[in-house]
C-alpha cells in the first residue's frame, strides 16, 4: 500500500472521528461489555435494546493499534459480504479512538477455547469459520493475523465472522516481526504464526498463510492448547519454522479423522498445504457425508457464491 493511500485512509478516518459526535454521545450511558482484551479491545455496546461493537486501541502500542483500525475501515468496503465483522464509523470515547462495528451478536472465539471443545461444537464451527475466511479471499483479502480473538462464532454454528484485518509487507521484516511482539502488540499473535509470516524465511505472505494460523487455531478448539505452548516467542517462532505440529500424545486426542486435515493445514511449505479455503471447507462437509462415521448434522452451507483465490504459484 504507498504512502499516499495510506495518510488519505487515516484522514478519512480522523475526519469520521470529527464527525461522529452523534454515535458518540450515544455511547455515554450505555452498558459496555468487555469482549476481547489485548492492544485492540473489543466491546459490546449495549443501550435502549441495540448494540454496536467498539474496537478501541490502548496501551502499551495504541498507535499500532490504530493503525490497524484505520486499515480495516479503509477496506470497509470489502467487508460486505456477511464474512466479517463491519465497521461502521470512528468516534471518540473516553478520549480514545473507537471503531464501532455491526454487532451480529455472535460470541468470539478466544472465549471458546480455553478447554478441548466437544467434536460436535468443533464441526459446527470450523467449516463457518473456513467459510468466512473463503469468503475474504475471494474478495481479494489475506487477514494476516488469524487468532481466536479474531473470529467471532454464532452460539449454535450458524455463522463465523472475521475482524482485526492487517496491512501486509510483501515480504515480512523478521526484524519488525520480533519488534511486535516485544512490544507487546499482539503478544497472542505468535501462537497462529506461520512459517513465512515470521519473516525468517523471507518468503511472501498469501491466503496460505491464513490457512496456516486456521491450522492452529483448529488445534487449539480440539485440544485447548496452543499448537507449541509454554515457549518464549522466540523459541515459539523457531517451532513454527522448524518442530513437527503433534508429537503423539497431541495427536492421541484429536479425532483420526480430522488429523490429515489438521497436518495439511500446518504443514511448514506454503505449496504442502490446502491451496484454498474452499477445499478444507469441502473436506469438513465430507466427514458429515453418509458412512463418514460422524453423527452430527452437517451445517447447510452453499459454495457457490465462493470463487476463492487459488494461492498457487
Amino acid at each position: 500500500m504507498s504512502t499516499a493511500y495510506k495518510r488519505r485512509e487515516g484522514m478519512v478516518a480522523d475526519r469520521n472521528m470529527a464527525n461522529s459526535s452523534d454515535l458518540a454521545t450515544s455511547l455515554i450511558d450505555a452498558k459496555l461489555m468487555l469482549l476481547r482484551d489485548g492492544a485492540v479491545q473489543l466491546y459490546r455496546v449495549e443501550k435502549q435494546g441495540s448494540s454496536v461493537l467498539a474496537a478501541i486501541p490502548l496501551s502499551p502500542a495504541p498507535e499500532a493499534g490504530l493503525a490497524q483500525l484505520r486499515h480495516e475501515y479503509g477496506i470497509r468496503a470489502r467487508l460486505e459480504h456477511g464474512f466479517a465483522l463491519r465497521p461502521i464509523q470512528f468516534v471518540i470515547h473516553n478520549q480514545n479512538p473507537a471503531m464501532l462495528l455491526h454487532d451480529p451478536r455472535g460470541q468470539m472465539l478466544n472465549g471458546l477455547v480455553g478447554a478441548a471443545m466437544p467434536l460436535e461444537a468443533f464441526m459446527r464451527h470450523a467449516a463457518r469459520m473456513a467459510l468466512a475466511l473463503a469468503s475474504a479471499h475471494a474478495a481479494g483479502l489475506v487477514h494476516g493475523a488469524l487468532t481466536p480473538a479474531n473470529f467471532m462464532v454464532h452460539s449454535e454454528g450458524r455463522r463465523a465472522w472475521l475482524t482485526g484485518f492487517r496491512a501486509l509487507r510483501a515480504v515480512p521484516d523478521a526484524e519488525a516481526f520480533d519488534s511486535d511482539i516485544l512490544a507487546n502488540v499482539d503478544p497472542e499473535r505468535v501462537h497462529y504464526v506461520a512459517p513465512e509470516a515470521t519473516g525468517r524465511l523471507r518468503r511472501p505472505v498469501d491466503a496460505r498463510s491464513d490457512l496456516y494460523s486456521l491450522g492452529c487455531i483448529f488445534y487449539q478448539m480440539l485440544t485447548g492448547s496452543v499448537l507449541f505452548p509454554n515457549l518464549a516467542p522466540s523459541e515459539e517462532i523457531h517451532a513454527h519454522i522448524a518442530r513437527r505440529p503433534m508429537d503423539g500424545s497431541a495427536a492421541s486426542v484429536i479425532a483420526p479423522q480430522l488429523l490429515p486435515i489438521l497436518l495439511r493445514l500446518l504443514a511448514k511449505e506454503p505449496q504442502e498445504r490446502y491451496q484454498a479455503a474452499t477445499d478444507v471447507v469441502k473436506d469438513l462437509l465430507a466427514l458429515h457425508a453418509p458412512g463418514s462415521g460422524d453423527d452430527a448434522p452437517a451445517p447447510a452451507i452453499a459454495l457457490g457464491a465462493v470463487q476463492c483465490v487459488d494461492s498457487r504459484p
